[in-house]
């Protein structure tokens, strides 16, 4: 199979960049790109990056077992406390701890640069406070491992099983967790700063009030785990599976989420400014106050979910799916809604001006007092909706078809576009306009 080396990947990320430009750009009057060839191109482009991505090389595990034994270790650390002196394991007796069972020694305050406890078994160890950089736990049995307040820099906990381990406080940036078990682990107020947790498995991990910049979390799990107040900016979420987390407060700004389900989440005041969202599930989410103001989301589905006050200006929503969601006092000002789709859903005094809504799909809608002002409704088809006391100031209406849709006391509507959208439209039922079943 035909793969793209790194330099042709770079010139199609630049591509994709300068496409999803054209998209942001957002101007209700003035649109003269075709919407429907610029995101065929953006879909073309990553396309091509996904099916150029070559597989993840696995690096094997060659253990040497340590010539050291269980007794000899422990008789060490026994003796070094007792003499009140330093641990200083791989100085005095080397760096080699691999393929020994360890389980439940006091390793707390020890010297461990670049040990090797790789193929280990060590459950029920303490490791609090000790010193860790570069060291090696691959494939390491270490389920209920305490490292709090460990300095864990660069270390490699790759396919390690740490269910139930605690990194309270750690200092780990750049340390790798791929593919490791880190099911109903805690670290909470921990440094994990570019750490690689691909594939790694955290449900019911409990990280809050950590920082993951700039972080890797692709094809990772995270069904139930809590990251409050966490920092989880400029990360990458491809293929993820992130279901009932609960992220509230947490900084989402300017991650790349790609594919992935972040469904009947808690996203409470979530920041995701600036973020890149492409084909992700968030349904069901509780999003309320959350802000996506700049950022590019692309066929993603927010339906039935509360996003109340939730900030969306100056963002790109092309072909997202908003269907039997909660709006109320939500700001799209200045977004790009091209082809979204508000069918039965409530925004009331939701703000969507100068906003482009071509093609947009509303149907069934309650948008009482939502302002609509010099925004670009070409092509967009009402139906049996709610627009009493709307503000329609100089909106544009080429191609616009409003079916049994109450709008009394609209504001703003000029005699020739109010001529234009009555010629398409036929008068409201005296049902309609009731808000919708949320």
């Amino acid at each position: 199979m035909f793969k793209l080396n790194s330099m042709d990947i770079k010139s199609l990320a630049f591509r994709a960049i300068f496409v999803v430009a054209n998209i942001f750009s957002v101007n209700a009057y003035s649109q003269e790109a075709n919407d429907s060839n610029i995101l065929q191109e953006f879909d073309d482009i990553i396309g091509e990056i996904s099916s150029s991505s070559s597989d993840r090389k696995i690096e094997e595990v060659k253990v040497v077992k340590s010539n050291l034994t269980r007794k000899v270790i422990e008789s060490y650390l026994d003796k070094q406390r007792d003499k009140q002196e330093p641990i200083k394991i791989t100085q005095d007796l080397g760096t080699n701890l691999s393929g020994l069972d360890l389980s439940g020694l006091d390793f707390s305050n020890a010297q461990l640069l670049r040990a090797n406890f790789a193929n280990s078994v060590l459950t029920d160890c303490n490791f609090k406070n000790a010193y860790l950089e570069e060291s090696d736990f691959r494939n390491a049995k270490a389920e209920r491992v305490i490292f709090d307040e460990a300095s864990l820099a660069v270390a490699n906990f790759s396919k390690a099983e740490l269910k139930k381990a605690s990194f309270n406080s750690v200092y780990a940036e750049e340390a790798k967790f791929y593919k490791a078990n880190l099911v109903e682990a805690i670290g909470n107020k921990a440094n994990f700063k570019g750490t690689d947790f691909e594939e790694a498995t955290l449900n019911h991990a409990d990280f809050s009030y950590s920082d993951f910049t700039a972080s890797d979390f692709s094809n990772s799990k995270a069904f139930e785990a809590k990251f409050k107040y966490a920092t989880l900016s400029n990360i990458h979420l491809k293929n993820a599976d992130w279901q009932k987390t609960n992220l509230y407060s947490a900084d989402l700004s300017n991650t790349k989420i790609n594919n992935t389900n972040l469904s009947n989440s808690v996203l409470f005041f979530v920041n995701f400014q600036r973020s890149n969202i492409l084909k992700s599930n968030l349904t069901k989410i509780y999003g309320e106050a959350a802000d996506f103001s700049n950022s590019i989301i692309l066929e993603s589905k927010f339906s039935k979910s509360n996003l109340e006050d939730t900030i969306f200006k100056n963002a790109s929503l092309v072909k997202s799916n908003f269907t039997k969601s909660v709006l109320n006092n939500a700001d799209f000002g200045g977004s790009n809604l091209t082809a979204i789709n508000l069918s039965d859903s409530i925004l009331t005094n939701a703000k969507l001006n100068n906003t482009i809504l071509k093609d947009a799909i509303i149907n069934s809608t309650y948008m009482k007092k939502v302002d609509l002002s010099f925004s670009n409704l070409s092509g967009a088809r009402i139906y049996s909706s709610n627009l009493d006391l709307a503000i329609l100031n100089g909106i544009k209406v080429d191609g616009l078809k409003i079916t049994n849709t109450s709008m009394q006391n609209v504001k703003g509507l000029s005699n020739q576009n109010a001529e234009a959208i009555l010629t398409n439209s036929q008068p409201a039922p005296q049902a309609a306009g009731k808000v919708p079943a949320s």
